[in-house]
């Protein structure tokens, strides 16, 4: 499917952009929202017969086929699509009193009889679960423009909708209780489902969008960096992939959407703030949910861009999001959740409106043990605890039973990262397995301990594409350098932390001062000044920085 730019924009977004004009805060209208359901069975029988990665690939072709009809429906009627959440989406009909975004859930229903034989063949058919709510709402348009702007909708209307969407089965147009008592000719059963419409809406298209007229640098602020820079080279969008990625959900509370009139100011500033942490630690905020169990992020971290440490940069990311809520923050203190596994990603949906997701069954197990969290509480499962290596303090493991799970899942509350975060090891970091084939560069690097031995310092630089095995020949050096009665001392420069002082000198002096890395907080001080000794010792004030501990200064120090 080709792409373009602007189809990751709100149709009414567009022609805003289009028009010179801008979108208002307050609105009246109808929000709709369709949940598609049934993908399990599909998901797997795909897997079987192609493998896991075609597998994924083909369901995501198939997805796309099916998104593109549904999302044709919603702009036939003068809906916008204004955001996804896995396989949901939300929209928006302006200035409508029900009775379009009604008979546009009920073309929905249809447009899925259609098309899901051929998206599902001889299983059952996925079934969408449509809640309609008319009223007047709050559009909120946040986030640093650098990164990425997000849109949604926020207020009583928001909370409405999201209530009788909860209880909506599959296969059903569910109505809000406004528009039950608002919409002459809807009839409706038990839990406001939608029974018949007497007058449907008559179809009312948007205008068509000349190709090429909106300008790349308008609609940029919308789409992630890594998706824009794809998309406008024209190379498409991320093709759907199985890739291990670190699932982490964050949810906030203590804005009054309805009440407070800078809550879109604060709203901003907040999912600023969380643009910012991720960025530092290489995650992509995915989402932004508003609904009536509070808001809520959703971060990924290893998609769109990999790297070899994506649970370590997520649970050092949790820390770094916790402090923005509570005291003197925007927000109440935060939940999180966090998970590991294999996930699906890639950009997805309609030739019209796409988006880019990562899914996958621990993306919505990260959202169970953030709802489960208590404020102020990151709750991280197995596998990214295991993954992350001894670098982080827990309290002790407890067996959690949440939605969609038969058994408990066993979780543990992350308490802290340790002042060193230690990489998790490879089985070639101490060069245990032979080296084949760098007999060349191990002779351009064995001067460099020659000089060593004789007290001289030198510089070496190791240089190549990912993979090819810079780590593997540096452990090897590092292993004849200790044969020959050297020590090692090793540090690293991660991408991440790089506003954070010394950071990569502090391993090196924890190692030269005999300071283990893997100890609690709190007992670095008194090993350091017990080796410094009593002549050396006032002066520890001066290591601080080096060993990430404060230390008041003393009266030598402070002169």
């Amino acid at each position: 499917m080709l792409e373009s730019a602007p189809s990751y924009l709100p149709m009414d977004r567009r022609h805003a952009l289009l028009a010179g004009a801008t979108l208002p805060a307050e609105v009246t209208g109808s929000a709709l929202d369709a949940d598609l359901s049934g993908f399990t069975a599909l998901t797997e029988a795909l897997a079987a017969q192609l493998g896991e990665q075609r597998g994924a690939e083909e369901l995501a072709r198939r997805l796309n086929v099916l998104y593109d009809a549904l999302l044709t429906v919603v702009h036939d009627f003068h809906g916008t699509v204004l955001g996804f959440a896995g396989d949901a989406f939300s929209c928006w009909f302006d200035g409508d009193d029900g009775r379009r975004a009604v008979t546009c859930g009920l073309a929905l229903q249809r447009c899925m009889d259609r098309t899901a034989p051929v998206v599902a063949g001889d299983l059952p058919p996925p079934r969408p679960k449509v809640a309609v709510a008319p009223g007047s709402t709050r559009r909120f348009l946040v986030g640093d423009p650098s990164v990425q702007l997000l849109e949604g909708l926020a207020g009583a209307l928001v909370d409405e909708l999201a209530a009788v969407a909860h209880d909506a089965l599959p296969g059903e147009v569910v109505l809000a209780g406004s528009a039950r008592t608002a919409l002459p000719g809807a009839r409706t059963g038990e839990r406001g489902v939608l029974l018949g419409l007497d007058v449907p809406a008559p179809p009312d298209p948007w205008p068509a969008l000349p190709d090429g007229a909106e300008s790349l640098g308008a609609v940029r602020p919308w789409l992630l960096g890594q998706v824009f820079t794809r998309v406008a080279a024209g190379e498409g969008g991320f093709v759907a992939d199985l890739r291990p990625a670190t699932a982490l959900f964050l949810r906030m509370s203590g804005i009054d959407y309805e009440h407070d009139p800078a809550a879109e100011e604060r709203l901003d500033a907040f999912v600023r703030q969380v643009q910012a942490v991720l960025h530092e630690f290489g995650g992509t905020l995915v989402q932004l949910t508003i609904g009536d169990k509070g808001s809520y992020l959703y971060a990924a971290f290893g998609a769109p861009v990999a790297h070899e440490d994506e649970p370590v940069r997520a649970l050092l990311a949790a820390l770094d999001l916790r402090p923005l809520g509570g005291d003197g923050g925007i927000v109440e203190p935060v939940s999180i959740g966090a998970t590991h596994a294999r996930l699906r990603a890639g950009s997805y949906g309609g030739r019209q409106r796409r988006t880019y997701g990562v899914l996958g069954d621990a993306v919505n197990l990260a959202a169970r043990l953030m709802q489960a969290a208590q404020p102020g509480e990151v709750l991280v499962t197995q596998e990214p605890r295991g993954r992350a290596g001894a670098g982080f303090s827990w309290q002790d493991h407890v067996h959690l039973q949440v939605k969609g799970k038969v058994a408990a899942v066993p979780v543990a509350s992350l308490v802290g990262a340790l002042a060193v975060v230690p990489r998790p090891r490879r089985e070639q970091d101490d060069g245990e397995a032979p080296l084949i084939g760098r007999a060349v560069e191990l002779q351009v690097l064995q001067p460099g301990l020659d000089r060593a031995r004789h007290g001289a310092d030198s510089v070496v630089s190791v240089v190549a594409e990912a993979g090819m095995g810079k780590t593997r020949l540096v452990a090897e050096l590092v292993t004849q350098a200790r044969l020959v009665g050297h020590r090692a001392v090793l540090a690293e420069c991660p991408s991440y932390g790089a506003t954070t002082g010394y950071q990569v000198w502090r391993p090196v002096w924890h190692a030269l001062l005999g300071v283990p890395q893997g100890g609690p907080e709190g007992t670095y001080l008194a090993d350091v000044a017990a080796r410094l000794g009593p002549e050396l010792a006032p002066r520890l004030p001066v290591l601080a920085p080096l060993l990430a501990e404060p230390v008041e200064d003393n009266e030598l120090t402070r002169a």
